[in-house]
């Protein structure tokens, strides 16, 4: 199951949940608050920023990193192009 850690209000944890809609991939929304995340949080985040992104084996904490990840590894329907220069 897919876990995306981060608060509704920032921009980049919408960014990747539009991406998970998109896609059709269900996920768990955890809330954090990145000012007062613990060191549990940072484990997940070293740098202690949203979103934080658990899939299986993987944890990411990079929002342009873990939309990249499910884009090579849920390729359908595409949301990135198929050439770099497009």
């Amino acid at each position: 199951m897919v876990t995306v850690h981060g608060a509704n209000i920032s921009p980049f944890v919408r960014k990747v949940r539009v991406l998970l809609a998109e896609k059709n991939i269900a996920y768990t929304l955890q809330p954090v608050n990145p000012f007062t995340a613990g060191p549990e949080y940072r484990k997940l985040s070293p740098l202690g920023r949203i979103p934080a992104f658990q899939d299986d084996q993987t944890t990411l904490a990079d929002s342009s990193v873990i939309c990249a990840y499910v884009e090579r590894t849920n390729p359908q329907p595409a949301l990135y192009p198929a050439e770099a220069v497009a």
